[in-house]
């Protein structure tokens, strides 16, 4: 009888963990990189979606925060702070696991405070990396993104949300 139970105990939690382990880390190379909508904003701030869109047959996870680079229009890093924080319109949430389905999607946001004397430059290229993961991807940012540069202290910070299922999740409510 005690032989049973401990089979059928070894048995249950051989199939939860093969169930856990079969939802494999999503890999950047996997997932479609984009902008995505608008934010409309509350402050003074520049919110830019970005949305991560899974182009694999199977569901894999996302937790944490992307690792991010803004770059000029000639590929040189801006020289930004970027924090986990929240602010008025990112989450200060902490991260948890994102199950993205196959061809679904996950998100995550940036923004900083819009350079109020003198813009210097202007970000036109996100770069990002998973978390865990030091491979990166590129992507364009649309004109309208507006992140722009200048030596106002309080406009090199850069939030970042940890990402997310949902836009709204993101947001700071």
């Amino acid at each position: 009888m005690v032989v049973g139970a401990v089979a059928c105990i070894a048995t249950l939690a051989g199939c939860s963990h093969a169930s856990r382990s079969s939802v494999t880390r999503c890999q950047i190379a996997h997932l479609r990189l984009s902008i995505g909508p608008y934010v409309t904003e509350a402050t003074g701030q520049n919110t830019v979606s970005v949305v991560l869109t899974n182009r694999l047959s199977r569901s894999c996870t996302l937790e944490g925060y992307p690792t991010i680079a803004l770059l000029d229009g000639h590929g040189r890093k801006l020289s930004f702070t970027y924090s986990h924080h929240g602010d008025q319109m990112i989450t200060s949430k902490k991260p948890a696991e994102v199950r993205v389905l196959s061809k679904g999607s996950a998100t995550f946001l940036f923004n900083k405070y819009r350079c109020d004397v003198r813009q210097l430059d202007v970000a036109r290229t996100l770069r990002v990396a998973l978390p865990g993961s030091e491979v990166v991807r590129s992507v364009r940012l649309q004109y309208s993104a507006n992140i722009d540069y200048c030596r106002e202290p309080t406009s090199l910070i850069v939030a970042v949300s940890p990402i997310e299922r949902r836009l709204e999740k993101a947001l700071s409510h």
